[in-house]
């Protein structure tokens, strides 16, 4: 096992704004690494989830898994196709994986797949992480969407941005997707002002959603003028 599995870096070079490395790792892990015997399956982890929901824990155990032995088709298999919970904690153990990889355990095409599931997931929870990842990636990732995937990504975040039932961490990421992608995507530069303004005058806007808000707007309005 490489030493970086069993002592991660205090203070990554380059570290990214949204996530933090971890300083340890979670005991447990024993317990899941008995049962790879080579391979790391969807079942599994989809089995693992369930079974050893235990808030953070499940989240680093597995998350763990999936850094160590690169299974992060398997776990958006599971992320994307499995039940409401399974899918979320499936998603979790991820984004966990995500945080601690450097920018060489990252598959090709992770990018172009999560933004793939995002715009296609109905579960709120999937929602709000996927739509975290996209904008680390895109801001800080180096990360650049093209073509039909810019329109898709744009009319997914716009659609769950007006939708009343969305809720305030996923409409918060998506607002941020959708500053990133204001200066190529005219329209959205255009009715992404007037659509924040909205949000941050409705009566159940949280003090915190009023603050991004009023940055979101300002970011806006540079981007405008240059």
């Amino acid at each position: 096992m490489s030493s970086r599995y069993k002592n991660p870096p205090a203070s990554p070079p380059g570290p990214k704004r949204y996530y933090k490395r971890a300083r340890s790792f979670p005991e447990g892990i024993d317990r899941l690494e008995a049962e790879v015997n080579g391979t790391v399956t969807e079942q599994q982890i989809e089995r693992w989830v369930d079974e050893l929901f235990l808030g953070g824990g499940m989240k680093a155990m597995v998350g763990y898994i999936i850094l160590k032995y690169g299974v992060w088709e398997e776990a958006m298999n599971a992320g994307h196709t499995g039940g409401s919970k399974t899918a979320f904690r499936a998603s979790w153990a991820l984004e966990w994986a995500y945080e601690q990889a450097e920018s060489g355990d990252l598959p090709e095409w992770f990018f172009d797949r999560v933004a793939d599931d995002f715009c296609t997931s109905q579960n709120g929870s999937v929602q709000r992480i996927y739509a975290k990842i996209l904008c680390d990636m895109m801001r800080f990732g180096g990360a650049r969407p093209t073509g039909e995937q810019i329109e898709n990504l744009a009319e997914k975040c716009f659609g769950l941005v007006i939708e009343p039932r969305t809720k305030t961490a996923a409409m918060f990421w998506c607002l941020e997707i959708l500053t990133e992608l204001a200066p190529r995507v005219e329209w959205v530069a255009e009715e992404l002002p007037e659509t924040v303004r909205r949000i941050s005058e409705t009566t159940d806007c949280s003090p915190g959603m009023k603050v991004a808000t009023r940055e979101i707007l300002k970011r806006l309005k540079q981007i405008k003028n240059t």
